[in-house]
């Protein structure tokens, strides 16, 4: 907002939940709309499924440029069943690439997902038809692993389907948490298409903020932010909130308190501790920034 972009955050869910009311706030959102506080009035229904939400918001948008926009969806959440309007529209076609190397319930989760495939199908032509898909840049990731997919009373699971879904037994943060994050822009698959580039490094999620920050070219202070410039030389490392870590050197588990060197890699305990000791004080800001307000301290408001 303070970048001058129309700025606003959407998401097909409870408004209040997590007090997202408050924090996409705090993040610099002028407005944060979801179900109960404003969705309904401009989607005609409540309870909606990406594709409306989508389609319906952009048309409030998609002339105000420049525009900074977040979505939180959530059609392709849990519980994963047989008895649903995604599972009945997606069904056959997700069998048809898939076969029949999954159970049930994972294809259902499949199907669920195919909800924002549509959703984004209908984002991006309509950004081509406004004629801004090639200046428009849209990054996506998930917000955490498929746990409706584990053995859960909870969910109604009686067999590990995330297992089913990763081809193996879950045992550690890294097997568990394993995504995909999305860097798009419309000029990637036309002018720029020689700019396209895969990340093998290991990233996380707060990689994504400087990056982002980084490629519009928007001054800030790196010494704010835990991530790094996943396109910089800065050593990639992520973390957990249990002091796990990742790097490109290995893997450390704060479980097991053992370092599983990458292969053909070797680091001596210098290198172990000196990572452990940087993600320690990693965690510890993290938490005084919460715990003393520190950003408002330091921007004032």
């Amino acid at each position: 907002m303070n970048q001058g972009y129309f700025s606003r955050a959407y998401h097909n869910g409870t408004y209040k939940f997590y007090d997202r009311h408050l924090t996409h706030q705090n993040l610099g959102y002028e407005q944060y709309i979801a179900q109960d506080n404003g969705l309904e009035d401009i989607a005609g229904a409540s309870w909606i499924g990406d594709t409306v939400m989508f389609d319906k918001t952009m048309d409030t948008y998609i002339g105000q440029q420049p525009f900074s926009i977040y979505y939180m969806t959530v059609s392709g959440h849990c519980i994963y069943k047989e008895d649903d309007v995604k599972t009945d529209e997606n069904l056959e076609r997700v069998k048809a690439v898939l076969g029949d190397q999954y159970k049930d319930t994972t294809i259902y989760y499949y199907c669920y997902q195919m909800e924002l495939e549509k959703a984004l199908t209908l984002m991006i032509e309509k950004l081509t038809a406004a004629g801004i898909a090639d200046d428009t840049v849209i990054c996506m990731t998930s917000d955490h692993y498929p746990y409706g997919l584990a053995i859960s009373k909870t969910y109604g699971n009686t067999e590990d389907y995330a297992a089913d879904l990763y081809g193996h037994p879950i045992h550690k943060n890294w097997e568990r948490d394993h995504n995909t994050w999305l860097l798009w822009s419309g000029c990637l698959e036309n002018e720029y298409k020689d700019m396209v580039h895969e990340i093998p490094e290991p990233t996380y999620s707060l990689d994504m903020l400087p990056t982002l920050l980084n490629l519009f070219g928007i001054d800030y202070d790196s010494r704010l932010l835990v991530g790094r410039d996943v396109f910089s030389d800065t050593e990639p490392l992520v973390l957990w909130n249990n002091y796990s870590w990742m790097t490109e050197k290995g893997r450390y588990s704060s479980d097991t308190g053992e370092f599983e060197a990458s292969e053909g890699v070797e680091v001596d305990d210098a290198y172990i501790e000196t990572i452990k000791n940087v993600v320690a004080n990693k965690i510890k800001f993290s938490d005084q920034v919460l715990e003393l307000d520190y950003y408002r301290i330091l921007f004032g408001g």
